[in-house]
């Protein structure tokens, strides 16, 4: 474990899939269900961001003169 990891993060892998603080860094060699739902979680906000500039900037072709 990491120096700068506070012994409460140990766990915190279990909830929100941050390998960084999960205590089976070492010998991990698979992603596990909370990592794999954090990578979902952060593609679909990516999508959904990229998705609102595309129809900004079809709002704005339609705008310009």
């Amino acid at each position: 474990m990491s120096a700068n990891i506070n012994p409460e993060d140990n766990e915190r892998w279990l909830s929100d899939g941050y390998c960084a603080a999960c205590r089976r860094l070492s010998y991990c060699r698979k992603p596990c269900k909370a990592q794999k739902q954090r990578k979902q979680a952060i593609l679909r906000e990516l999508m959904k961001a990229a998705k609102n500039k595309a129809q900004i900037r079809k709002d704005l072709d339609k705008v310009r003169i």
